[in-house]
């Protein structure tokens, strides 16, 4: 039963990426496309499924590299940077703490931050 409802809501995903997705080509070696038709095989998706995620995948850690990178160099505050990686501030401020990136907050990130508080 789980396998069919996960099929449908697979097939029902595919369909409405579908309607808002471009074909693109790309070149690949073998060895990543055998890694693509592994992955599509053993979750039961399509290639186009697996490249897409990967490229998801890859584009949230680029994010974040940008904003981690951008806040260590102050040119951005801390509200801006979690904002730029798409996560919380809390969130934001734990990748920092892992980089071993300075908090650099004063009270120009803090009305910053009450602001973006304040408008969610």
């Amino acid at each position: 039963m789980f396998k069919y409802v996960d099929v449908v809501l697979n097939c029902i995903q595919v369909i409405q990426t579908a309607k808002s997705s471009e074909v693109i080509s790309a070149r690949l070696s073998k060895e990543r496309l055998k890694i693509v038709e592994e992955i599509a095989r053993k979750d039961r998706i399509d290639k186009s499924t697996v490249l897409d995620r990967a490229l998801e995948e890859y584009a949230r850690g680029w994010k974040l590299r940008r904003a981690v990178e951008a806040y260590g160099d102050g040119s951005i505050t801390l509200s801006r940077a979690a904002e730029m990686a798409e996560i919380s501030i809390w969130e934001m401020i734990d990748v920092l703490g892992k980089k071993k990136v300075q908090l650099q907050y004063d009270v120009e990130d803090l009305e910053e931050d009450l602001k973006a508080a304040s408008r969610d």
